[in-house]
């Protein structure tokens, strides 16, 4: 696709570690549960790996930004 032939880079192994962050089937709801801002939302994060959230407003992502900084828990079932 450039016109000349190409030699792809070689990547160093990379060891996985302990997670930093684990999120496991995340979700809130109303009380009456009818209505889902965040549905079993599952997530692992690994050193020296970043992170963006994003999405159209009104999705649920300033919910989960606020669970994984600590600013409200997620319910208990």
């Amino acid at each position: 696709m450039v016109g000349r032939s190409f030699k792809m880079p070689i990547r160093k192994e990379t060891t996985v570690g302990e997670s930093l962050l684990a999120l496991e089937n995340v979700s809130v709801s109303t009380p009456e549960r009818v209505v889902f801002w965040i549905e079993q939302v599952s997530h692992l994060n690994f050193p020296k790996e970043v992170v963006g959230l994003a999405g159209i407003s009104g999705n649920g992502q300033r919910i989960l930004g606020d669970i994984i900084n600590g600013m409200q828990s997620p319910p208990h079932r």
